[in-house]
């Protein structure tokens, strides 16, 4: 007689159906992210959404036809920074030393607006941008610096650089923004997370 295997059997009849079905709701739970809220009569309300973006209609709901799907194919695999003038959006992209161009209305690539020029620069590393409409800034980790480009040759406008912080201890710039007057730009350098802000007075009027 196999006492264990009959014991082992047993043991297996014994696991309440409850508890199966309760296992059974936790894993929906944990893997469909539109199983999200638990009505007062104990219904699951779906609130659509997860990655699909279906069914969520309110605020902060996904546009997927406003998507730009055509970075992979230009090589754009590495964008960090955006900016956009309403028309054409420029996507910066670390690791070719470029910017590319695209069609706000088709999100096709518009070559003719790329800038070219960052590697040339020694722009090696760049990360954020921000434009004005007649000067493209772009930040630097390696060289701590914002380099300036002006918008309709996309050449250097050395002239208008912030050279300034490394000085500030500025040494990991990412994003920037500004409204005209500052600049500002982030930092995520170990124990030194800020943003720092700097006078655009001298970079627009030298």
């Amino acid at each position: 007689m196999n006492i264990l295997g009959n014991q082992s059997r047993r043991k297996g009849r014994k696991v309440p159906r409850a508890l199966t079905a309760l296992f059974a709701v936790a894993f929906l739970f944990t893997s469909c992210e539109w199983f999200t809220d638990l009505t007062e009569d104990g219904s699951i309300e779906q609130n659509g959404g997860g990655s699909g973006g279906g069914g969520n209609t309110g605020a902060g709901a996904r546009d997927a036809a406003k998507d730009f799907n055509t970075l992979e194919a230009a090589g754009n695999r590495y964008p960090t920074g955006i900016w956009s003038d309403g028309t054409t959006m420029w996507a910066v992209d670390w690791d070719n030393e470029k910017i590319y161009a695209y069609s706000m209305s088709s999100k096709a690539r518009d070559t003719a607006k790329d800038f070219n020029t960052l590697e040339a620069a020694r722009n090696h590393e760049p990360k954020g941008l921000w434009s004005d409409g007649t000067t493209m800034w772009v930040t630097d980790r390696v060289s701590k610096k914002i380099y300036a480009y002006s918008m309709s040759s996309k050449a250097r406008d050395a002239a208008k650089d912030f050279n300034t912080l490394d000085a500030a201890l500025n040494r990991e710039p990412k994003g920037l923004w500004s409204d005209g007057t500052t600049m500002w730009v982030a930092d995520n350098s170990h124990s030194n997370e800020k943003i720092y802000a700097y006078s655009m007075a001298g970079i627009l009027n030298p």
